[in-house]
This record gives structure tokens, C-alpha cells and sequence, in this order.
């Protein structure tokens, strides 16, 4: 029984790893920078007159480990009357959600970026994540929640505020993300040209 079972993990390596990361490459395939840079953002494919758009899995969702981010009904010391009547999946997360992003993403940790001197985004530093990122699945890079980041960053930056600045105003529908980063910067404007977190965070 445990050399069938060790078989089948062997022969499902690639398949457990589809589901972890995306842009894993065929068994034996030729490596290329483009080839890895164009699975990691490929575009909707076209099939017929059918688009077909790419998913990106969030890990633990894809792998079925919801217990990694929520209570587990079946093991959770709160009776499962209390959790029916819990007032939002907020309420049936398996930590904090202050930290629960964070136990993963350790690097955009609100300890470890205040230690490093940053200042960091207010939805990161209270754990807001899900505000930008959907932790479960999306057909956008990095588990966007909005097609653009003007939307993103318009859900809680009005317009009307962003007027008021010369640079906003003179280009409104400039990309954010061209001048700020949204996790972590060196001033509160989180600009890029003081520093470029992507150095740090790998552009994630």
C-alpha cells in the first residue's frame, strides 16, 4: 500500500504543482525565458468563437486546504451553532485577519516592513488584503479584484481627492501602479521613484 501510494504521488508531481504555482511547464519540456514569462501571464486563448480565459488558483484554494485560512467545522473549539450564525466568512477565519496573510507573505508583514523602515499601504497593515486581492481564484494576474488599477485604487481614493494633487490631475486615468507601490514605500506617498518594491516583493 505505501509503494502504490508513493507511485502515485511520484507520477502526480507535476499535477500537484499546476495547482500550486502557475506557469509550471510540461514534463521535459525546453525551458525559455519567454516561454516561462508567457505561461506565468498568458493571455486568453481563443477557442472557435469561444474565449477561453486563463484562471489564477489561489494555492491553498486550489489544493483544497481551506483550513489554512478558515476554522475547520469539524476540529474548531466554537459550536457549530455560533458558527452559522457568525455574521460574514470574516468571523471564520482560522487567524486574525491582521496576520492571516502574512503567515504566508511573511515579507509584507507589518513587523518586517516597519523594521526595514518602509511605510506600508493602511489595507495591508490591517490586513484589508482581500480589498485588491481575491484569495480564492480570478482570471487576473496576482488575484486582482478590478480589471484596472485606477478602479482598484479608485475603490477608496476618490477622484475628487486625487484632484487636488498637480500630478493627478494633469493625467486622471494614469495607471497608479506607474508611480506608487501598493504595498509598502519609503514616505507615505509610497512612491516608486523613492523606492520600487518589487526589488523586495518580487512584483507580487
Amino acid at each position: 500500500m505505501l509503494l502504490l501510494t508513493a507511485l502515485i504521488l511520484v507520477g502526480c508531481s507535476h499535477a500537484v504543482l499546476r495547482v500550486f504555482f502557475t506557469g509550471v511547464p510540461e514534463p521535459g519540456a525546453e525551458q525559455t525565458e519567454t516561454a516561462v514569462a508567457t505561461a506565468a501571464v498568458e493571455a486568453p486563448r481563443r477557442t472557435g468563437s469561444v474565449i477561453k480565459l486563463e484562471q489564477f488558483l489561489h494555492g491553498p484554494y486550489g489544493a483544497t486546504a481551506c483550513n489554512l485560512c478558515h476554522l475547520d467545522r469539524r476540529t474548531t473549539s466554537m459550536s457549530a451553532s455560533k458558527l452559522r450564525s457568525a455574521p460574514g466568512p470574516g468571523q471564520q477565519l482560522a487567524y486574525p485577519r491582521e496576520t492571516l496573510c502574512a503567515g504566508c507573505h511573511s515579507e509584507k508583514a507589518t513587523a518586517e516592513v516597519a523594521a526595514s523602515g518602509l511605510w506600508q499601504h493602511g489595507p495591508v497593515a490591517i490586513g484589508w488584503c482581500t480589498s485588491c486581492h481575491n484569495p480564492h481564484k480570478t482570471n487576473r494576474q496576482f488575484m486582482l479584484t478590478q480589471e484596472s488599477n485606477v478602479d482598484m485604487c479608485g475603490q477608496c481614493h476618490t477622484a475628487e481627492a486625487l484632484q487636488r494633487t498637480a500630478q493627478h490631475s494633469s493625467n486622471p486615468e494614469a495607471d497608479c501602479m506607474g508611480c506608487h507601490n501598493p504595498h509598502a514605500g519609503r514616505s507615505r506617498f509610497l512612491l516608486k521613484a523613492e523606492y520600487d518594491e518589487r526589488e523586495r516583493f518580487g512584483g507580487s
